[in-house]
């Protein structure tokens, strides 16, 4: 889309919206909150969970749950977390006697714009993505539930992390219940591979000590691409990424470069023009262009044939024993990788933390949250299913449960380790704002493929020739 449509379209939106806000202007957008959940004050407080109000008859009314995952029936595939928000489903029907539907829909701008210029309701709960919340909140798209009365964010039927990766300048537009919860950005790694290959370090004792770094990941990588059958050929590779455009993103957020970050002054600014950016995108570049320990399949390194779909070769090649380390998203684990559980000796692993890191740091741009449309006027309603809906299970309170039956459901039983650290990584997720503007966005994951992939131009020429580009998008949608 053209800068000029795409101003367009945000005045468009903000115009439309101005009569269903309630008076209250578009929020801007930031770097998620610091420090626990929010309340309407804003001030941090220890979580408990509450009690429910009675239930109340709805008389048939029927809830909505516009989402692009949720399936309205459970499955043979339904992940563990999925199981119990079907059985939570048929609980509160009975005692609230509504319909708790799921419909499918996918809300990005391309079906927000529309529906919302139309009055739409669209769902009482819409799923969402971090990169669509972020806009959407910015374009008042969605309410903050901090200003949505009856849900308390301090409540610990929330997962806490989650409220903090919903919360942009302090009001919190998504929140998570389902556990166990999603962890994004992070690594799997082949144990026996790396023992066989004379590595004596265990990275995850690394890991757990703070002591994983991208020169110990590099190290490991080397220690473990080689020739195994003398053929001149390389056929073993330290990193083996699900998707090899996006592994760049993982290691600038480890390195502490967001995309977008505030200046001095309170101001939204591109930050991918930093040292701390480029760092990591040459050091990923050098993974893959001069250390030559990354797994590339030949279809990605031609711009003809990039969008050829690799996901399967990538799940052979790592079960096979080919790669010591795979970059994913956590949810592989338990979708894919727990089926070999018994064949594979794998564990988990953050992202390895950069130079410029004092922590571990996620990207978690698929972040997976509920939030309320502005269009929306059944409050009345949503919000007491809503809170009953999150509500946990009896005998499955609290806020830990979860964490032994992670062996179970991504792991190896008794892996213990693997356990602490998804949860580490879960910990570690932060908010880019960068990441919720799509043409920001695909720009410099664009600038990924055609210096790291391609080759074209080095990434410091691209990201120099990029700078400046998109301030005028970051203006239009958070600095108003």
């Amino acid at each position: 889309m053209k800068k000029c449509s795409l101003l367009l379209a945000i005045l468009m939106t903000l115009t439309l919206l101005a009569g269903c806000s309630d008076g209250k202007e578009a929020s801007s957008g930031g770097a998620a909150s610091s420090g626990g959940d929010t309340t309407s004050g804003g001030t941090e407080t220890e979580r408990v969970l509450y009690d429910d109000p009675e239930p109340v008859n709805m008389n048939g009314y029927e809830f909505v749950i516009g989402s692009p995952w949720l399936k309205n029936v459970a499955t043979n595939s339904s992940t563990q977390s999925e199981k119990l928000f079907h059985e939570r489903k048929k609980q509160v029907e009975e005692a609230y006697n509504c319909k708790v539907k799921v419909i499918s829909i996918y809300p990005d701008q391309n079906y927000l714009l529309k529906e919302i210029a139309a009055g739409n309701k669209m769902a009482d709960v819409i799923n969402m993505s971090l990169d669509m919340m972020i806009p959407a909140a910015a374009l008042n798209q969605i309410r903050p539930l901090n200003e949505v009365e009856g849900i308390r964010l301090d409540d610990a039927r929330w997962v806490e992390m989650y409220n903090t990766l919903g919360t942009i300048d302090g009001k919190t537009y998504g929140v998570n219940f389902t556990r166990p919860p999603e962890a994004r950005a992070c690594i799997y790694y082949n144990r026996d591979l790396l023992k066989n290959a004379g590595v004596t370090e265990d990275p995850q004792d690394l890991a757990l000590a703070g002591e994983w770094t991208f020169d110990k990941f590099r190290e490991m990588c080397i220690a473990a691409t080689k020739d195994t059958n003398n053929d001149g050929v390389t056929d073993q590779y330290g990193l083996l990424p699900c998707n090899p455009d996006a592994a760049a993103f993982f290691f600038t957020t480890a390195n502490n470069a967001p995309l977008v970050v505030k200046d001095a002054s309170g101001k939204y600014v591109e930050n991918f023009n930093s040292q701390a950016f480029a760092d990591a995108l040459n050091f990923y570049n050098d993974l893959v262009n001069t250390d030559k320990v990354v797994k590339i399949w030949e279809e990605h390194t031609a711009e003809s044939t990039y969008n050829v779909d690799k996901f399967q070769d990538n799940l052979k090649f790592f079960t096979e024993g080919k790669a010591a380390f795979m970059t994913c998203d956590s949810w592989v684990g338990n979708q894919h990788l727990y089926k070999v559980s018994d064949q594979l000796n794998y564990g988990i692993l953050p992202i390895p933390m950069g130079p410029n890191a004092d922590r571990y740091y996620g990207f978690a741009k698929d972040g997976n949250l509920y939030a309320i449309p502005v269009t929306n006027n059944d409050l009345d309603k949503t919000v007491p299913i809503f809170n009953a809906l999150a509500r946990p299970m009896e005998g499955y309170e609290g806020e830990d449960w979860w964490l032994e039956d992670m062996q179970y459901e991504y792991f190896r039983e008794g892996d213990t380790k693997s356990t602490q650290l998804y949860e580490t990584i879960l910990d570690s997720s932060v908010l880019d704002i960068g990441t919720g503007i799509a043409d920001m966005f695909a720009g410099i994951n664009h600038v990924v493929r055609c210096s790291v992939l391609w080759r074209y131009e080095t990434p410091n020429s691209y990201l120099n020739s990029s700078e400046g580009n998109y301030e005028i998008y970051i203006d239009a949608m958070f600095n108003r």
